[in-house]
């Protein structure tokens, strides 16, 4: 009687046990089924945020366009080299511009010099006071190539830059300030002293005839005042030479021969050899700052 009922209870513990973890089964499956109904109701987090035609946000393939993408949004705001600059237009980084020659702070334009052949001009430095004369395509230091040479001025270039470099005239040359508020009447003009002398025809021409030789017995320069071409100074004069028998002197400018004014060094040995054939020859000159007229006389 009681191992009947000892069975009987174990009996109905175990139906006990199997009707819990069945009723447990049954409400875990429907747990189950209930969740993966919303989460298939719920858009995934990508499809939500993404517009059609971006690029997706997952994948080690796609990290790189990921990247651009965000830094294109202008989301952030990127430093910019200090090697390039922002184009509006563009929207891309650029090389930044070229600072200017800035000529005109580091020469001035003295005058000029208009040949048949060579055109040159005349260059102040503005740190050293330097003078000195280029000819046209010649390389400036630190500024640039004359490019170009007028009347008016000269135009500088460097690469793809050019700049304009006027003529200095009078009121800008600081070494020679112009009153603004009173112009002095101009000097009345002085006396022209006239100078006669006698050279020997076959002389002058076998002296005209080799010009190499005859320029290495003077060293003659451009001369320029204010600004303006004057002719052509002696700096130097061969002792025993032909400019030493012609009368020439240091410091002495050619202006004109027979009226004809002298722009370059090959027209003024040009107009000497036409004027062998002259009996008379008148060169104008200035000496010691005055004006003086000299007139030889070939036989």
């Amino acid at each position: 009687m009681l191992r009947r009922t000892n069975s009987t209870r174990l009996r109905r513990i175990v139906l006990m046990i199997l009707a819990v973890t069945g009723a447990t089964l049954v409400l875990a499956h429907s747990i189950n089924a209930i969740v993966e109904h919303q989460l298939a109701v719920i858009p995934s987090a990508e499809s939500a945020t993404l517009a059609p035609g971006e690029p997706s946000l997952t994948g080690d393939d796609d990290s790189p366009q990921f990247v651009d993408s965000i830094k294109n949004s202008g989301l952030f705001e990127l430093p910019i080299s200090s090697s390039q600059t922002w184009s509006a237009e563009s929207g891309f980084a650029t090389a930044p511009p070229k600072p200017p020659l800035e000529a005109a702070k580091k020469v001035r334009l003295l005058g000029v010099v208009l040949g048949d052949r060579h055109d040159s001009a005349v260059l102040e430095d503005v740190a050293s006071k330097q003078q000195s004369l280029f000819h046209l395509h010649e390389e400036i230091p630190e500024v640039g190539e004359i490019r170009s040479i007028t009347c008016e001025g000269i135009v500088i270039g460097q690469d793809d830059q050019e700049e304009w470099l006027p003529l200095t005239t009078p009121s800008e040359d600081p070494a020679h300030p112009v009153s603004p508020t009173y112009a002095p009447p101009p000097p009345p003009k002085p006396f022209a002293p006239t100078i006669k002398r006698i050279l020997d025809r076959r002389e002058a021409a076998q002296a005209v005839g080799d010009p190499s030789q005859l320029m290495q017995q003077a060293y003659i320069i451009p001369f320029l005042k204010n600004g303006a071409f004057q002719g052509f100074r002696f700096d130097f004069v061969l002792p025993a030479g032909f400019f030493d028998k012609a009368g020439f002197q240091y410091g002495d400018v050619i202006q004109r021969v027979n009226g004809v004014e002298i722009h370059d060094q090959e027209k003024m040995l040009t107009i000497f050899k036409q004027l062998l054939n002259e009996r008379v020859v008148k060169v104008d000159v200035v000496r010691h700052n005055r004006p003086t007229t000299v007139i030889y006389e070939l036989q």
